[in-house]
């Protein structure tokens, strides 16, 4: 996939438009363009009376490597990165003690769900009721008064 950027049409342009800067931009006819996908429009309005859609957009075309050759020079078409996420670990099989996530909140949720898609068996504690009871010290100048 090619990722085009800095594509800029009027505010008020038809859906049509889109695919027709994209051949214009990458000087290819309209059955070499198999798809596209908008990654992210943003508006430029430093110009009260002409205000522009600004799209960054991911493009699937016929021959995408001469495509990639014959730009090579131009920043504004690029291969489009790898944004699939990928784990930090995974678990290992033989795996005998468990990560313990110390928490029910939404930090402590989520350390949980990520804990889980890498395959660990992990415990989340919610010790709130515990230290219910414990005194509050107030933060003085952002440290804690001991």
């Amino acid at each position: 996939m090619i990722r085009l950027t800095e594509i800029k049409l009027p505010l008020d342009h038809e859906e049509g438009e889109i695919s027709q800067a994209i051949l214009k931009k990458l000087g290819i006819s309209e059955d070499q363009l198999i798809s596209f996908n908008m990654f992210k429009r943003g508006y430029d309005a430093r110009k009260k009376t002409r205000i522009l859609l600004i799209y960054t957009l991911d493009v699937v075309v016929e021959n995408e490597a001469e495509l990639l050759e014959k730009f090579t020079d131009d920043p504004h078409v690029k291969v489009t990165p790898d944004m699939e996420y990928k784990f930090v670990a995974k678990a290992p099989a033989n795996q005998t003690e468990r990560p313990v996530v110390i928490g029910f909140g939404p930090c402590g949720l989520f350390a949980g769900l990520v804990l889980a898609q890498m395959g660990f068996k992990q415990l989340l504690w919610n010790v709130v009721k515990k230290f219910a009871n414990v005194p509050k010290i107030p933060l003085v100048s952002g440290a804690s008064a001991r």
